[in-house]
């Protein structure tokens, strides 16, 4: 049976939407106003009636962690309760987030290592989805949240952020709701591996950082997912992508400041497009070459000091020498050290 292609209609800001009215491309200003600034459904934009929310840290997350009462640490230095931290999303696109990832990378993580190894290697275009739809969630609630709580003409904690650069993982979350097609080519670098000693800083670790880097830990699972460098952190770290070992908190970190800094200085990137053919009504993301190829050189400056805001929760970590990471400031700021083993002067990319 012949089934009619979709019709879809370029709009005047270069938007794409279905005969619905449903966007199904978001051009960069319509993203601004309708997403990052409307108010409404963070995945379609459409208002919201019901008053439905997404939790930003899934249920599946705080049922498995015990993380109902606790809280999370915000950009202000604030503190918010998870059960409570929520963004505004209608019930179809909630009930299809749940579908197409949470339920998926809810079961992988509670299957442990084994469990998230197999998703990655068997649908890597769901767990990276889900890893860019925790970043994006992150930073949209900001927009509701003060940088100083106190202060009634305070800003909102959103205005630091570079919107543009959030845009794509939009694309790539919904992408799956809207039947756009997604080429593996966006794939960003994705690193997955067990850790030991990790009982005393507790069973849970979240973390997101400008470099568009995530890193997850739950219990001794440990995942680190670079958004928007399509697999170059991954080239770079060459043989050091593997640990000869199982990893501590003190190595995971560093592994994960490497990861930060070579994509904080990644140049020539790759970009994402969006390529639409409206006489068969489908819409392709995918990526595209910068004219040189892509490296990354940065300063030991900078790697020393995402070295050192990455150690913070281990300064009392004993080192070989007898003493504690505190004691060894000076060094870790001039990213003079590495606890891997690995060459200092020879981390992913290259020094300048």
């Amino acid at each position: 049976m012949y089934t009619q292609p979709p019709k879809l209609r370029r709009l005047r800001d270069r938007s794409i939407v279905d005969e619905e009215g449903r966007f199904i491309y978001f051009s960069e200003s319509a993203f601004m106003d309708k997403v990052v600034s409307g108010g409404g459904c963070f995945i379609c934009a459409r208002e919201i009636e019901n008053k439905s929310k997404e939790h930003i840290f899934p249920k599946w997350m705080l049922k498995f962690q015990n993380l109902f009462g606790e809280v999370i640490r915000l950009p202000n230095g604030t503190q918010y309760r998870y059960s409570g931290y929520k963004l505004p999303c209608c019930v179809d696109c909630n009930s299809a987030l749940g579908r197409i990832y949470e339920v998926p990378v809810g079961d992988a993580f509670r299957d442990g290592f084994e469990g998230v190894m197999r998703l990655a290697r068997s649908d890597p275009l769901t767990i990276f989805g889900w890893f860019n739809l925790m970043f994006l969630k992150t930073h949209l609630r900001d927009n509701s949240l003060k940088e100083d709580r106190a202060k009634a003409d305070s800003r909102q904690i959103g205005e630091r952020h570079v919107w543009e650069n959030f845009r794509a993982a939009h694309m790539l979350i919904r992408a799956p709701l809207f039947g756009t097609y997604v080429s593996p080519t966006v794939l960003g670098s994705l690193f997955v591996f067990r850790v030991r000693d990790y009982e005393e800083k507790g069973s849970f670790d979240y973390q997101d950082h400008s470099s568009m880097t995530v890193f997850l830990r739950i219990n001794d699972v440990a995942v680190i997912c670079v958004l928007n460098d399509f697999g170059e952190v991954n080239r770079l770290a060459g043989p050091h992508n593997r640990f000869s070992g199982t990893p501590d908190l003190v190595h995971t970190a560093e592994f994960l400041s490497r990861c930060q800094a070579a994509n904080a200085s990644l140049t020539n990137r790759l970009m994402y497009r969006n390529v639409t053919d409206f006489d068969a009504g489908e819409c392709v993301l995918t990526a595209f070459a910068a004219e040189a190829e892509p490296e990354a050189s940065y300063s030991r400056e900078l790697y020393g000091k995402i070295l050192w805001d990455n150690f913070q929760p281990f300064l009392d970590w004993r080192v070989a020498s007898g003493g504690v990471l505190a004691d060894m400031e000076d060094e870790i700021k001039a990213g003079n050290v590495s606890f891997l083993g690995w060459q200092t002067a020879a981390p992913f990319g290259r020094f300048d």
